[in-house]
């Protein structure tokens, strides 16, 4: 035999605090990007992460655009910046399995950010060494 279960209905201040928790607990959700959650990521980041010296260098493979990220967390897509297969990345620091690169354009601009390294590879280390 199967059991039956109780349904009920929420009415006035139950049903608007029912209400309310949903929205807490949907917005607590991690797939919303906060901008203000990426700057406090960002932070923590660069505190915690260790300078790599020297720098790494690595160039982008596979296909399509590679997008930065402003905080190393899925969550945190700059859909402005990207960069394509071909061109060079400097590494400076790595934090859990992201890392801070930065992209210099032939005009001098350059682009900072975090990305994951499935696409790269390494082609050796930037400036002098400690030997």
């Amino acid at each position: 035999m199967q059991k039956k279960l109780k349904t009920f209905h929420l009415k006035g201040k139950a049903r608007i605090t029912a209400g309310l928790l949903l929205v807490l607990i949907n917005t607590a959700n991690p797939v919303f990007a906060d901008p203000s959650d990426c700057k406090h990521i960002a932070l923590q980041a660069d505190k915690d992460a260790p300078y790599m010296y020297p720098p790494l260098a690595y160039v982008v493979e596979g296909e399509g655009r590679l997008y930065f990220y402003t905080a190393p967390s899925e969550k945190c897509q700059n859909k402005d910046v990207f960069v394509i297969p071909g061109d060079s990345l400097v590494n400076y620091s790595e934090y859990k399995k992201w890392l801070s690169v930065t992209y210099f354009r032939k005009d001098g601009k350059s682009y900072a950010g975090w990305i994951l390294p499935e696409r790269l590879k390494y082609t050796g280390t930037m400036g002098r060494t400690n030997d």
